[in-house]
């Protein structure tokens, strides 16, 4: 991240945390723009048998995730792509469990941990 982004990133973020309304509101609508094609990225590295179906709700939560992430930002500790990802990923992960495979996050965890070794004790 060259200095200048990381100047910004640090302004953006004092002004998200000022206090006042009208330049938070400016803050997050900057970051969020300078942000879209990291959630693009995401969705295209990580969900791509979604994508064609769900790529407009996919990228609608992730920009969620933006948000749900910026309170806890500090561009001191990292980069915002390091520290939003994590968001990013989980609001998506929770909507593919929730809305496209119809179940909970902690059972479609628990069923993809468990298939590869479902698949070795049929073969037995």
């Amino acid at each position: 991240m060259c200095q200048d982004a990381k100047d910004r990133i640090r302004e953006q973020m004092e002004r998200y945390h000022s206090g006042d309304p009208a330049k938070k509101a400016e803050a997050v609508e900057e970051i969020v723009k300078e942000h879209r094609k990291f959630v693009k990225h995401v969705i295209n590295q990580h969900y791509k048998i979604y994508k064609r179906a769900w790529y407009d709700d996919m990228f609608s939560v992730g920009i969620i995730g933006i948000l749900e992430a910026l309170p806890t930002y500090d561009p001191d500790k990292g980069t915002p792509t390091t520290h939003f990802f994590q968001y990013i990923n989980h609001e998506i992960y929770e909507f593919i469990a929730k809305f496209v495979n119809k179940t909970t996050t902690q059972y479609l965890f628990t069923q993809t941990a468990t298939e590869p070794f479902l698949k070795i004790t049929l073969l037995y």
